[in-house]
């Protein structure tokens, strides 16, 4: 049975799922409460779905990128659970699992979720060299750069997909935005990656698996490539 735990911006979840079916699912928006709900809200998945931790398996956490704080959140409570445990324990990259339910009909995607201060992280994909086990190349850009980075006939996806398409947008450089309902990350797209790593024997240390935050050298080399 494996633990799914998503902290990575306001929109969080939490959810069980065994042998790729979802036991309970937990979706709840929180601005900046996340220490203070994640923990009765696991709770609470395992006392409705009468499920016991002892027969977890494995702990499947989103690790970023999304907010510094929230984020840290997830990952230390994921990593508690797995030491205790002594279980396993792998981490999720966020932009992956905007972009999991759309891999196979997509060529070109970015997914873009808030980074606050009115800023994005973009995930850009290539379903012609995707690889679900290696990160994407990511970025993060304001508005602005990124209605004027995106290239012509790409698609988007995400929690901010939203937030920079418009009308002009789609006329003038083909932009498609792929249909999603909040929260656009779901619980079976973050199994779906990690039981692909868990097959893989991709697993991660839980002394050692820290959040992903973008470095400025990584935007650096990201944004030049866009040029």
């Amino acid at each position: 049975m494996i633990l799914v735990i998503d902290t990575s911006t306001r929109n969080a979840s939490v959810g069980l799922i065994n042998k790729d079916q979802v036991l309970k699912e937990i979706n709840w928006f929180s601005p900046k409460n996340h220490s203070i709900e994640l923990l009765p809200n696991i709770k609470t998945l395992f006392d409705d779905s009468g499920e016991k931790q002892s027969k977890l398996n494995c702990v499947f956490v989103v690790n970023g990128p999304g907010s510094f704080s929230a984020i840290r959140v997830g990952v230390s409570v994921a990593k508690a659970i797995s030491t205790t445990l002594s279980i396993s324990l792998i981490g999720i990259n966020s932009l992956q699992v905007e972009f999991e339910p759309f891999k196979s009909q997509n060529k070109n995607c970015w997914a873009i979720i808030p980074a606050g201060k009115l800023k994005y992280y973009v995930g850009i994909f290539s379903t012609s060299d995707y690889n679900v086990n290696e990160p994407p190349e990511m970025t993060v850009m304001n508005h602005q750069e990124l209605i004027e980075k995106i290239p012509n006939n790409t698609s988007i996806c995400g929690e901010a997909a939203f937030d920079i398409y418009s009308d002009s947008i789609a006329t003038e450089k083909q932009i498609k935005i792929l249909p999603s309902t909040q929260p656009t990350r779901k619980c079976i797209d973050i199994y779906n990656l990690g039981n692909k790593k868990l097959c893989d024997n991709l697993v991660d240390n839980p002394l050692t698996l820290e959040p992903i935050y973008l470095r400025s050298s990584q935007i650096a080399n990201a944004n030049k490539n866009l040029h």
